[in-house]
């Protein structure tokens, strides 16, 4: 929703929540971008996806608080021809890493962020910034390290005419290691260099990611507890979409 303030001033809100619909639970949100934070895999009704406030103005921008896609993750979208849905979407590929070990590769908690102007035209640029909400005492051997959960993202672009595109880069903080039985992840970092091109009969799009994780294998990607090892992925999209009467051809 959004509420015009006057003067170029607004107020804007968005909830947003992933439903099974073969149940019709909830998908589980995340309260401290952390393992520890987990809501149970189906629940009641939780707002997942986007749960934000925000203030903007059109010739400052916009700052949301809450809940929120990262700014690493919506590099993604836009330039995958089935736009990161169903079973086409190439993020279990290119995002192998963060969506099996870490809890931000898509969504983060307790988010503060800021896009510019027109975001999405023209020159643009947006910044996450997230908290995972730790004690200042807090530590591996009590399975909460002071800044696991953190979480840093920005995203810049071109958007103009038949060409866009943008690189984005997301890093959330941990700490690799043992606590008890469990493995913990270290710091997971992605980015993703994008672009789009519009032919009129044909869209084109390419993608360029690359994930690095602390205290993974870098044989399978699997945790391992320990801090110095280290997995790397590199991943390269082609696509193209061709309009074809009501729908297209991918």
């Amino acid at each position: 929703g959004r509420e015009d303030l006057g003067s170029g001033w607004y107020s804007t809100f968005r909830l947003e929540s992933g439903i099974n619909i073969d149940t019709g639970l909830g998908v589980a949100s995340n309260a401290n971008n952390q393992r520890s934070g987990a809501g149970a895999a189906e629940s009641g009704l939780s707002f997942n996806r986007w749960s934000y406030v925000g203030l903007g103005s059109n010739t400052l921008g916009e700052i949301r608080g809450g809940r929120v896609y990262t700014a690493a993750f919506e590099n993604f979208t836009p330039f995958d021809p089935f736009l990161t849905n169903g079973v086409g979407s190439s993020t279990p590929i290119t995002l192998r890493l963060g969506q099996r070990n870490t809890q931000t590769a898509l969504n983060v908690s307790n988010a503060i962020e800021y896009l510019t102007p027109g975001y999405g035209q023209g020159f643009f640029g947006r910044v996450t910034l997230a908290l995972g909400e730790n004690p200042s005492n807090g530590s591996l051997a009590t399975g909460n390290p002071r800044h696991a959960g953190d979480h840093a993202a920005f995203r810049i672009g071109y958007a103009g005419g038949p060409l866009t595109v943008a690189y984005s880069a997301g890093l959330t903080q941990n700490t690799a290691g043992r606590v008890g039985t469990v493995n913990n992840a270290g710091d997971y970092l992605n980015m993703n260099l994008a672009a789009r091109y519009e032919l009129g009969w044909v869209r084109l799009l390419g993608q360029y990611v690359t994930e690095k994780l602390e205290g993974a294998s870098a044989a399978t990607g699997g945790l391992t507890g320990i801090a110095t090892n280290e997995a790397k992925t590199r991943s390269l999209l082609l696509g193209a979409v061709f309009p074809a009467g009501p729908g297209n051809i991918k």
